[in-house]
């Protein structure tokens, strides 16, 4: 087994743990929600329970076979003057049990290795889903954060934005009165020299 796959688990247990309590229970119903609703998830575990009932099955034609006959009879004879029956019954059970059967127990082996392979599939596909659902949680966490703090950026530099686009209107607003002042001086000027 490669070293990633014996410490994925734990780093996923110790994420969840670290977690906010207040985010713990959101992660944890979205989790089971996922669980619910992931086809992979969902086709792994019937694949184990159909692993384990073949694996039953199988072992099932090593146990000892017992059958049971039961035989009723009735023979009527009449001779002559003699009528005679005769009530027969016959019971058998056997019980068989072979020694060795090495085909029905390579089948029970084989039958065993599908079924760990499809149990190891199942967990498998319960943790690469517990890995998405985390990795995604922590994700859709860390963009609201980003988010939040871009709304607060912006509500504290938005005043400023203000008083900066303010100051510079009043600027323009200066700069326009200076040159009707100007112009009007001109006006003023000229007419004092014409008149």
């Amino acid at each position: 087994m490669p070293p990633m796959m014996i410490h994925r688990p734990a780093l996923l247990a110790g994420a969840l743990l670290c977690a906010l309590p207040a985010f713990a229970d959101d992660l944890l119903s979205i989790y089971q929600q996922a669980l619910h609703a992931d086809p992979k998830v969902r086709s792994s575990e019937l694949k184990a329970e159909i692993g384990q009932a073949q694996e039953a099955q199988a072992a099932g034609q090593l146990l000892p076979q017992i059958t049971a006959n039961a035989n009723l009879s009735m023979i009527e004879t009449r001779i002559q003057r003699r009528d005679d029956a005769y009530r027969g019954e016959r019971y058998n059970i056997s019980l068989n049990q072979s020694l060795i059967d090495l085909p029905k127990y390579f089948n029970w082996q084989r039958f065993q290795d599908i079924a760990d392979q499809y149990h190891l599939e199942s967990e498998d596909a319960h943790q690469n889903l517990m890995y998405e659902v985390v990795d995604r949680y922590f994700k859709t966490l860390a963009a609201e954060d980003d988010l939040y703090l871009l709304q607060r950026e912006h509500e504290a530099v938005a005043p400023d934005a203000l008083d900066r686009r303010a100051g510079e209107e009043l600027a323009e607003t200066r700069v326009v009165e200076r040159q009707q002042v100007r112009q009007a001086r001109r006006g003023e000027f000229g007419a004092g020299v014409e008149g």
